[in-house]
């Protein structure tokens, strides 16, 4: 499946990707320095200062366009 921007947040509650965040958040639990956020890169990117994040891993939608934006907005 591809996810596009128009059915981005459904594709979100898919039961796959709902079963791989939970598998990511239990697999995290215990670490305090993590933080895992799920949403589109474009609102939570814009949500923190310039130089404050040491590591991100984004899952974008893999296509040239929403990659180049991902990396423009991480920094």
């Amino acid at each position: 499946d591809k996810i596009h921007p128009n059915n981005f947040e459904q594709k979100l509650d898919n039961s796959k990707f709902s079963k791989m965040y939970k598998n990511v958040q239990k697999h995290f639990a215990n670490k305090t320095n993590v933080k895992i956020l799920k949403g589109r890169s474009i609102d939570l990117l814009n949500s923190f200062e310039d130089e404050s994040l040491d590591w991100i891993y984004v899952d974008g939608d893999q296509q040239y366009l929403g990659v180049k934006s991902d990396l423009k907005l991480s920094f």
